[in-house]
């Protein structure tokens, strides 16, 4: 193949649809993780009365329950802050990040709290949070 033809082949397959770094993954039924290589991971939900959630860090699940770690979108856009950048202080708490708790069976959502309140919370539901690392492929 030509080099010509191999770029133009590379830029049709990077530039339409998902892309190279687009990553789901269906958590339980109703909701789904979405990384689209940007911090705007996302879980999206199907399942009526919980809303979807976007610029996660990370989640964990354990079956009943779905919790999740949101970064302050207007802080991501004011500090530039990119993926990578998340990855590298995948486990550094910051004032402003907000917490969730999807109750799969219950089809009830609680939150946002701050880090506090959020594993007061968890440690009342017996939840034993188990941050699943965000997939950058």
């Amino acid at each position: 193949m030509t080099k010509l033809a191999y770029c133009c082949l590379m830029f049709l397959a990077t530039s339409c649809g998902a892309g190279w770094s687009d990553y789901t993954e269906e958590i339980e039924e109703g909701y789904t993780w979405v990384n689209e290589g940007d911090p705007v991971n996302v879980i999206i939900s199907d399942v009526k009365g919980v809303n979807s959630l976007a610029y996660l860090r990370k989640y964990c699940n354990n079956g009943a329950y779905i919790c999740a770690w949101q970064a302050d979108s207007a802080q991501i856009h004011r500090s530039g802050l990119k993926s990578g950048g998340m990855k590298e202080n995948s486990y550094v708490y910051d004032s402003s990040d907000r917490f969730y708790i999807i109750d799969v069976k219950g089809k009830h959502q609680y939150g946002p709290y701050q880090k506090d309140a959020f594993f007061t919370k968890v440690k009342s539901l017996n939840i034993h949070v188990s941050w699943k690392p965000i997939s950058y492929q």
